[in-house]
This record gives structure tokens, sequence and C-alpha cells, in this order.
């Protein structure tokens, strides 16, 4: 006879609550669980990190002079954020360049920088940190879409998925939305589903409730219907190519900063593609948070300082570096310090 010991009585009860759970079909309405997904997007909408990531990408797009297959690419960087519009994203990226076609070392990775508040707008690329081969652009003013983070890699806990405009919000606005009638179990924990089909695409996440409801899973899809900005101009939908996105969120670690659950590991797969013409492009990216703070003082940290003013905030910032000025972009050089324009003067 088999004889069951206590541990495995405990198992079977904890087993059987959780189908009783399931089978009572106890999920919240709707409505509570896009609140509650809102609450824990803007406990993360303020914050400074510093992040870095492995992507695995492969391309067929002839327009662009892009081919290959399972290069790698590698990137570190920090993003600031107020999450009322103002943002810093500094980053260097190495591996293999799809422009020079080879692979390229961590001390010569390109690099970028984009500071913007209300009042400015800086933007510096160059191809190699430490040389004067780059170009910044500055203008007095905003422009739209530079407010938030869009990309794909560690932004979505921030609520965007390469649109500008936050995930939760374009929920809310959903042409059709429901939540599944029955919970999922992910990694052990109740998890909420949401499917939705919206202007920007269809998506479905999988809300977590073991980590203040933030995502442990995201599906997403687009097409040529779907719009891609509210800040960039699009053609109607018969112009646009026949393209296709698909994008998955997956294999996430959270760690709790401050009271608040971060997804601060986890894989993004992408995938753009041309069915006509045969055309893709892929990325794998795996990334990882190595530091974050919320809800920082950002104005005595001076995390939106202008570069021009503070040459101190780009350390790439070197002397000859072209600079690209106001609206109509007048040309100046960087040297010593200031401005100064072909003729060597100080730009009025």
């Amino acid at each position: 006879m088999t004889r069951i010991n206590t541990y495995q009585v405990l198992g079977i009860m904890v087993l059987l609550v959780t189908l009783d759970c399931l089978g009572a079909n106890s999920v919240p309405q709707l409505s509570e669980l896009l609140e509650k997904y809102t609450q824990s997007l803007d406990s993360t909408a303020s914050m400074i990190s510093s992040y870095k990531s492995s992507t695995i990408s492969s391309a067929y797009l002839p327009p662009m002079n892009l081919n290959y297959t399972n290069v790698r690419m590698y990137d570190n960087g920090e993003r600031r954020t107020d999450g009322k519009g103002r943002i810093y994203h500094q980053s260097y990226v190495w591996g293999f360049h799809t422009v020079l076609k080879k692979y390229v070392p961590e001390s010569k990775a390109s690099y970028s920088l984009e500071v913007a508040t209300s009042h400015f707008q800086y933007g510096h690329n160059k191809v190699t940190r430490g040389q004067s081969n780059g170009l910044v652009t500055y203008k007095e003013t905003q422009s739209p879409g530079w407010n938030n983070f869009r990309n794909t890699s560690d932004a979505f806990f921030l609520g965007y998925l390469g649109v500008d405009v936050r995930i939760d919000v374009i929920l809310k606005k959903a042409k059709q939305i429901s939540v599944r009638s029955e919970p999922a179990i992910m990694n052990g924990d109740l998890c909420y589903v949401i499917q939705a089909e919206t202007a920007y695409g269809d998506y479905v996440l999988w809300l977590d409730s073991a980590y203040g409801y933030q995502p442990i899973r995201i599906e997403a899809t687009k097409d040529g219907d779907d719009i891609v900005n509210v800040a960039a101009l699009q053609a109607p939908p018969d112009k646009r190519p026949d393209a296709r996105e698909t994008l998955v969120i997956d294999d996430l670690t959270f760690k709790q900063v401050q009271e608040v659950w971060i997804p601060v590991k986890g894989r993004v797969k992408s995938r753009i593609q041309w069915p006509r013409h045969g055309y893709y492009f892929n990325n794998d990216i795996r990334y990882e948070i190595t530091q974050i703070k919320l809800n920082p003082d950002h104005d005595a940290l001076k995390s939106f300082a202008d570069p021009i003013k503070h040459p101190g905030v780009d350390p790439e910032l070197v002397n000859d570096t072209r600079v690209r000025l106001g609206q109509k972009g007048l040309l100046c050089v960087w040297r010593d310090g200031k401005l100064v324009d072909n003729a060597g003067d100080l730009p009025n």
C-alpha cells in the first residue's frame, strides 16, 4: 500500500484549490485590469536606467543594401525620462556594422545621444567613439515623437511598443477588446489575458497578478492598414508597402525596485516581412536592465541639461564635431567649448 506524506497532501490541496479558482471563472472586469495596468505603467514613468543588450539579426532588404544572416550586435546605454516629455538616451553600439559590412569592436563603437525637453532638441550620432566623425543637430524646439522611447527592447515596461502612444491608452481606445474568460498560469503565476484589435495593430497581453499586473508576455502584429506613429507623416493604406510586422516579448525576469516590479531581463523577437518581394528584417534581442532608479529628482541631477550649454553632458562632443543649428540647419563646428561657423565666428 502506497503512503502519502504530509507534503504530498498539501500539494494536492493547493492543486485542487487552483483548479477550483480557474473553474470559477473569477476573472476581474476588463476595466479593472486596464486600470491596474495603467497604475503599473504610471509607477515606472519617471526613471533613470542603465541597460545592455545583445541582438542576433538577419535581413534581406536590397533597397536598403541589407543582406546578412545571424549577425550579432551589442548595445550599452542609459535612458532617462520624467514621463512628461523630457528624455535622455545615450548609446554605444558595436558588433556587426550594417553599413560597413564588418564587425566593429567595442573600442570603436558607434555612438548616439538624444536629449529633448520642451525647450530644445539635441541629437548626436557618430561613427566611432572618441572621433569627430559625427553630426550634432540642435533646435530650440522639440519635434513631435521626441518625448518618449518607442524602441522595442526595454521600453515596453514604460508602455511603448514601437509607436508614440502608450499601450494602455491604445487599449482603452481599441476597436474591439476583451479579456479571456479563463485566466492562464504562466511560470506558476495567475495571469489575465487581454486581446485587442486597435488602430495600431492587434495585441495580446498576459498581465501577471504576481508582478503588479506588468505583462509577462506580449504579442503584437501590424500590417499596412495600421498606424505606425501619430507624429509621422504616413501614406494612406493603399499606398503603403505590403508589410507585416510581428513582435513577441517573453522570457521575462522581474525584480522589485522601490516596491515596484520591473522586468529587468527578457527577450524581444521582432520580424518585418514584405511577402510580395520576399524581403524581411528579423531581430532577436536579449536585454538586461543593469541599474534603475524610479522617480529620481531629475532637476537636482540635471538629467536633461542642454549639452550645448553644459558640454559635459555629452562626453563625445569633441573639437571639430559638425553641428547643424536651428530649423535652417546652419552648419557650425564645435571648438574649444563653443560653436563657431565656417569663418571661425560665433553664430548669431
